[in-house]
């Protein structure tokens, strides 16, 4: 029996920007900056694309205690 594929559901950065109630841009500042792990890319159209994991783990960053770490750089 083969390995079974499960949709994983893949958010934007107009998405994720909306769920760190932050700009596009400074998703795309901090991911370039390293503050952030970078994102998935689409080997074609080169879109940023994040899992609903990502987007949580984001969110404790931003949200959580290494607030302070995004904003110190």
């Amino acid at each position: 029996m083969g390995l079974v594929s499960v949709p994983v559901k893949l958010f934007t950065i107009g998405e994720v920007s909306r769920a760190l109630n932050k700009t596009p841009r400074t998703i795309r500042y901090w991911e370039d900056d390293g503050r952030i792990p970078p994102a998935h890319r689409d080997n074609v159209t080169h879109r940023r694309f994040w899992t609903e994991a990502e987007v949580k783990e984001l969110q404790l960053m931003v949200y959580g205690d290494d607030l302070d770490m995004l904003e110190a750089r």
